[in-house]
């Protein structure tokens, strides 16, 4: 059953509500790097495109459908040092995948 737009807008706001750092609109290429820190089979790399950001998290659409959420990734914005973060969600959308992701201290 699809859902009606009133439902998608509930949702939409329940999840927005559930935000609590500002986002900033992002831009730039990313590299998730999945082999080093016990990645399920796929690739070694996931290039993807930055979404935006917060303080402790980003969201990144990118093609790999196979990250699940607790995945542990290493994460590197251009040529930056590579940092870990914590899948959240992600969604599939056709071939187009987004993933949520927590940056670890």
């Amino acid at each position: 059953m699809k859902p009606t737009a009133s439902v998608a807008a509930s949702v939409a706001t329940e999840c927005t509500q559930q935000r609590s750092e500002l986002r900033q609109a992002g831009e730039g290429a990313i590299s998730l790097l999945l082999g080093d820190i016990g990645a399920k089979a796929g690739p070694g790399e996931v290039r993807g495109r930055l979404v935006d950001q917060s303080a402790n998290g980003f969201r990144v659409e990118h093609t790999f459908a196979g990250l699940s959420c607790g995945q542990m990734v290493r994460c590197r914005f251009d040529d930056s040092s590579p940092r870990t973060a914590r899948v959240v969600w992600t969604r599939v959308h056709g071939e187009r995948v987004e993933s949520g992701f927590f940056v670890l201290p």
